[in-house]
């Protein structure tokens, strides 16, 4: 992958294609602005426009269909999750950051907003994996930014022999990752927010406090019996197990927050916390009622840049508490710090015994 600055293709005839197939008109006039297909800070977009360098058009692509057939390309099949996992954010975000802000590629009067070539990122259709799926679908929900606005997270293949964190001249540029140092990295046990942050959070070209987050999550909360939620952004949206109206909504945290739900008092009943990333340190916000307003705990720093929060009742006396994840290690208020999987797992809860 390589980025380049705006490009005007002359001299080509040229179709646009919808990713069905369906042909489109061009535009008659020179565009001023290509479609960003919902696309906002903190949403990304639907579709995306990939010039088809090779077959002379532009095809309009359902949006993580492009991704999954980037990540094998850019990155590979069979490397570690966590390479591919920390791949599948940066080929999003480039992606997603291009849309948002166009370049101004247009071909025949017909906008693009990539490549499908090194220009921007390798497009093969049909060449998605098994596994670098998953990467991308553990991933999706997962938000980069930086200063509060999403950056142009570049990448380059490098050199085989790249250590982790390496780009040029042996050490990180704050602005590209290196494709094999990324899998150098999963290879020493890191997981992929670990690798977001080795290469990423010291970029200079998108300056403000760089943090990963959610723009969407699922989740059940309590009591029995359990209701669904669904957070976009800072709505939460929840029902009980035989409501059939339109689900009742809170606000609660911001947009890109690290969302889950925990029994914070001992009550029984699971109610929203939030997780905001400041200053290198992971900060905690847990409510004690469903709904908005300011944190019932006193907020608190657990955790650093890197680590993936994670909260359970780990001493079985009914109260949930903060943990978090640093590679392999869980680290839980428990000394020393239990190991359990590898990098490129992702911590999931452990479903109740109960039925949801």
């Amino acid at each position: 992958m390589k980025l380049t600055g705006v490009l005007l293709v002359l001299g080509l005839a040229a179709v646009f294609l919808a990713s069905n197939g369906t042909r489109l008109g061009a535009a008659p006039t020179l565009q001023t602005s290509c479609f960003t297909y919902g696309a906002t800070q903190s949403q990304p977009p639907e579709k995306i426009r990939v010039y088809r360098v090779n077959l002379g058009r532009v095809d309009e692509v359902d949006f993580k269909t492009y991704v999954k057939n980037v990540v094998p390309r850019e990155f590979a099949s069979g490397w570690p999750p966590a390479a591919n996992m920390a791949g599948s954010l940066a080929v999003k975000y480039y992606g997603w950051f291009l849309v948002v802000n166009w370049e101004g590629g247009s071909l025949d009067g017909a906008c693009y907003h990539v490549w499908d070539s090194q220009r921007h990122q390798v497009y093969v259709p049909g060449s998605n994996q098994r596994d670098t799926d998953y990467a991308v679908e553990q991933t999706w929900n997962w938000a980069l930014h930086s200063g509060g606005s999403i950056y142009l997270t570049e990448h380059d293949s490098l050199d085989p022999s790249d250590t982790c964190g390496e780009y040029r001249n042996g050490v990180p540029d704050g602005i590209h990752m290196s494709q094999y140092g990324s899998l150098s990295c999963a290879a020493q046990g890191k997981s992929w927010a670990q690798i977001v942050a080795t290469y990423y959070f010291a970029n200079w070209k998108y300056p403000g406090d760089h943090t990963y987050g959610q723009w969407h999550a699922a989740l059940a909360w309590g009591p029995v019996g359990y209701r669904t939620v669904s957070v976009s952004q800072g709505a939460w949206k929840f029902m009980g197990v035989t409501q059939c109206a339109a689900p009742s909504v809170i606000g609660y945290g911001d947009p890109t927050d690290i969302k889950f739900l925990g029994d914070w008092d001992g009550n029984g009943t699971h109610t929203p916390g939030v997780v905001k990333l400041y200053n290198g340190a992971l900060w905690w916000y847990l409510r004690n009622a469903p709904g908005g307003g300011n944190a019932d705990v006193p907020p608190f720093a657990y955790g650093q840049y890197g680590d993936i929060p994670v909260v359970g009742d780990w001493d079985g006396n009914g109260t949930w508490t903060a943990g978090v994840v640093r590679g392999n290690q869980w680290f839980m208020g428990i000394t020393p710090a239990p190991v359990f999987g590898d990098g490129g797992d992702r911590p999931k809860p452990v479903p109740p015994t109960k039925d949801l």
